[in-house]
């Protein structure tokens, strides 16, 4: 009896999931009248073709906030061909040569979905979460050009590497520095981290010429602890990993000392570096402020965005810009605003502002502090874009 009651009551709670997960969307004429004159952020390169993929599920949506994200391969499984990923209610883009390719996306499972591509041509294709019997599996569909515009026109950007590179079925080869996303937590291992698409490890982005650990280390592995080796093979620290804490172990890290990391990049293997006697951050170019975007639009929307309790409190806000392409910014506690008159006022009056014009400088998150290094319970922002400067215009 109790084995039929939990069949009854998974079933039960797939069928809310599915439910949940299928946002109300017009009628394909209404979805067609309100992209008939859409400009899509970006067109093919000259020779090049388009990809787009969406992830418009609220179910996602929900998912990512537990670390999930839906990363997108071009041709190829290894982390060399990952072009980027969602969270839920999220697109990405990326340019292919013209030619046959596999599109791929992994979750719980992989799917893939084979396209042929020629020059100028624009491709639509959506991933579509669902439950499997223990994990939550994608498959890709493909859309007609009206959906695709649609959830373009009213989803935010997912993370996108190798900003507006363009990938070809060769990617395996092509440089590895060339498709890292920028970063400013170079370190005094010479390398540059982002999360992973889970709550453990962090992903090697770059590693730099002259890096101690560039013999061991290669963009796509994934550090899941390390441990600190002094004189005698003493050991002086460790800790497992994860983007929030990285940093904070790295920095006890001190010349002359042997490094030890668990990677994996299948298997998980321990590989070590030591680092020279003289060695600092400074010598390894020190940490560079990451490069922002800007984005001027009216302030059409928002609300509170929260961890734990509310004692550090985020403001989510949807900007659209004079096309009528529309945003999600989330102002943290480390956000600067400036009033009309250039005076730095808190940040939390950025809920006031409905209706005012605003130039956005934001960048992609990449740690769930919120803004405060104490914190770690905004991990639902990861992936996200967050403003570094807020300048009201009117």
């Amino acid at each position: 009896m109790i084995k039929n009651f939990a069949i009854k009551l998974s079933i039960l709670l797939f069928v809310f999931l599915v439910i949940w997960g299928c946002a109300s969307l017009p009628r394909p004429d209404e979805m067609k009248a309100q992209v008939a004159n859409y400009q899509l952020p970006r067109l093919p390169d000259e020779g090049k073709a388009i990809i787009y993929v969406v992830n418009p599920s609220t179910f996602a949506k929900h998912a990512s906030k537990s670390g999930y994200m839906f990363e997108v391969y071009l041709d190829n499984k290894d982390s060399q061909s990952e072009v980027g990923a969602t969270l839920g209610q999220q697109y990405i883009y990326f340019n292919i040569t013209p030619g046959e390719h596999k599109i791929m996306s992994k979750a719980g499972n992989w799917a893939e979905i084979n396209v042929s591509a020629k020059a100028g041509d624009i491709i639509f294709i959506q991933q579509d979460p669902y439950m499997g019997f223990t994990t939550l599996n994608i498959r890709l569909l493909n859309l007609q050009d009206y959906e695709g515009k649609y959830y373009v026109k009213t989803l935010p950007q997912g993370r996108i590497i190798g900003n507006n590179q363009t990938y070809a079925a060769t990617a395996s080869a092509a440089s590895p520095s060339s498709l890292a996303i920028p970063s400013g937590n170079q370190n005094i291992l010479g390398i540059t981290v982002g999360p992973t698409s889970g709550l453990r490890g962090v992903r090697v982005i770059t590693v730099a010429s002259g890096s101690p650990c560039e013999s061991v280390l290669k963009p796509g592995d994934t550090i899941f602890a390390l441990t600190l080796i002094g004189q005698g093979n003493s050991i002086l620290g460790g800790a497992r990993v994860n983007n929030d804490n990285f940093q904070l172990e790295v920095s006890k890290i001190q010349p002359g000392m042997t490094v030890k990391l668990m990677v994996s990049s299948r298997p998980v293997v321990e590989v070590s570096c030591t680092i020279p006697e003289g060695q600092s951050n400074a010598s390894m170019g020190g940490v560079q402020p990451a490069k922002s975007d800007t984005f001027i639009g009216t302030v059409t929307g928002g609300n509170f965005a929260k961890g734990v309790g509310f004692s550090n409190i985020n403001i989510k806000l949807e900007i659209t810009d004079d096309n009528g392409v529309k945003d999600i910014f989330f102002v943290r506690s480390d956000s600067k605003v400036f009033d009309v008159r250039g005076n730095q006022i808190d940040y939390e009056r950025a809920h006031e502002t409905k209706d005012r014009r605003a130039a956005i400088e934001y960048f992609t998150i990449t740690d769930a502090t919120g803004g405060d290094p104490s914190r770690s319970d905004f991990a639902f922002e990861i992936g996200k874009k967050g403003v570094r400067v807020m300048r009201l215009l009117n």
